[in-house]
């Protein structure tokens, strides 16, 4: 059985060591992480702009929380090669800013000035640490974007 092990519980992990331990992998099913700092950006387009609190996630993240959607779909490892943004909400603001609307799922919505799929609604457990989300949208760690070692920036998780 694998472990991944930080120096302190609170230590943010590098991109780059994330992607080797995602790689390694021995002992999980799956590693997934999430940017320590939450995005507040702009949802536009229904009505009043709102500024939410996004939190960026890697395409297995939902799977290792093991929490399923309310309605729609998580993120997922297949839409790693996609070049579609989407968006999954939290089960708060979809009440609050979509009237609990199953019909929503595929909708475009524009996140500070982007449009993005709307393609699921997760439970407010899905939220970690004490602020909570009001979204989760794509962590995506290619190019430059992977190579840092020095830049600890991601929390990791593992199943």
């Amino acid at each position: 059985m694998g472990r991944l092990r930080a120096r302190t519980a609170d230590q943010p992990a590098a991109p780059a060591k994330f992607l080797d331990w995602q790689r390694d992998g021995r002992g999980f099913d799956a590693v997934a992480a999430f940017n320590q700092y939450q995005s507040a950006l702009n949802l536009t387009g229904i009505g009043e702009p709102q500024e939410l609190d996004v939190t960026h996630v890697t395409e297995d993240f939902f799977r290792v929380l093991g929490i399923a959607p309310v309605v729609g779909r998580p993120i997922l490892p297949s839409d790693r090669d996609s070049d579609s943004r989407l968006i999954v909400l939290s089960e708060h603001l979809w009440r609050q800013s979509f009237g609990a609307d199953p019909q929503v799922i595929g909708r475009l919505v524009r996140l500070h000035g982007e449009s993005f799929e709307l393609i699921g609604v997760m439970p407010d457990a899905a939220a970690l640490g004490s602020t909570p989300t009001d979204a989760w949208v794509r962590l995506e760690l290619t190019g430059e974007q992977a190579r840092p070692r020095q830049a600890h920036y991601l929390r990791v998780i593992a199943r």
